[in-house]
């Protein structure tokens, strides 16, 4: 036996939508209020310290890899 979806009537073009649709599929009125809230203090608190943490790590492999590329280049060129 198949579970039967509930029905609602979209606001915007009074279409009989799932309620489990975040938007109607024939107007695309949201349905559901959006889930993309801020990050709160803490959040941006947690991004700085990423941020400051990975950037000086991804700055020395770049640097590393550049001078891989140069040794590479020496050595075949030298041949």
């Amino acid at each position: 036996m198949k579970n039967a979806m509930a029905l609602v009537n979209c606001p915007e073009c009074q279409r009989q939508v799932s309620t489990s649709a975040t938007t109607c599929p024939g107007c695309g009125h949201p349905l559901r209020p959006s889930s993309t809230a801020e990050p709160g203090l803490l959040g941006k608190l947690a991004a700085v310290l990423g941020v400051w943490l990975v950037v000086p790590w991804a700055a020395r492999l770049l640097a590393f890899l550049a001078a891989c590329v140069v040794a590479v280049i020496v050595v075949l060129s030298s041949r």
